[in-house]
């Protein structure tokens, strides 16, 4: 099941931005494009239609690419990407976490980057999944979640393409007949966003909670290597 979950986070925003593209071409330019279609696609076999499967899947890998892309960028990522930093300062304070060095004694906050901050969640949730019966009954919901915020994610992208090839095709054919459907467009690539977004909220927070709850639970708090490079680590707790 995860492995069909995750063939189809692929498979499905290239799909889908085809399909977003043509259904508003067809509602701006409803006497040619189904003409167009029809001619583009009469010599089509089980092969032909079995290549172009493929092909949208190799589209919404490269739109998943984009969408990765735009969660590390030092530009975008502050508000692209799920931000565990405030997660952290609450369980610095509360110390359910230390690092080393240890700034305590220096009284210096220890200053984490998004990217530093996600690679030391990513790390303390694969340690205790293996060893903890909490986050162990949490991982299935938590990566099914996971994909569905990085699959709306990629959609999300996908839908910007669709619409820009949109634009250029019906208003270089159908011209000031397209504000209609042009509008339409727009407040659906706005949903796909809203749509990333609370996803990435929701599953943010679903990490934060369990794992607040499997730090409590700890005899011995975990500790976030901060290495000079900028690059975090962390060494575990019992």
């Amino acid at each position: 099941m995860p492995e069909a979950r995750r063939f189809l986070r692929y498979v499905l925003p290239g799909l889908l931005a085809v399909l977003e593209a043509l259904l508003f071409l067809l509602l701006a330019w409803p006497a040619e494009t189904p003409q167009r279609l029809l001619h583009a696609t009469r010599d089509l076999d089980a092969g032909s239609a079995l290549m172009a499967f493929l092909v949208t899947g190799a589209l919404g890998h490269a739109l998943s690419a984009v969408h990765h892309t735009f969660s590390w960028l030092p530009v975008v990522r502050g508000f692209y990407a799920g931000d565990y930093r405030p997660f952290f300062r609450r369980a610095l304070g509360a110390k359910l976490v230390t690092t080393e060095p240890d700034f305590s004694s220096r009284n210096k906050e220890p200053s984490l980057s998004v990217e530093e901050a996600s690679q030391a969640m990513a790390a303390l949730w694969n340690e205790s999944r293996e060893c903890s019966p909490h986050v162990k009954a949490a991982n299935e919901r938590v990566d099914s979640l996971t994909d569905l915020m990085h699959g709306a994610g990629a959609a999300s992208v996908g839908a910007v393409v669709a619409f820009v090839v949109f634009l250029f095709v019906a208003w270089s054919q159908a011209g000031e007949n397209c504000w209609q459907p042009t509008t339409a467009f727009a407040l659906l690539l706005a949903l796909h966003v809203r749509n990333y977004w609370k996803l990435r909220e929701h599953a943010t927070r679903v990490v934060e909670i369990v794992f607040w709850q499997e730090l409590r639970r700890r005899e011995v708090p975990p500790k976030i290597l901060l290495w000079p490079e900028g690059t975090s680590a962390v060494r575990g707790g019992s």
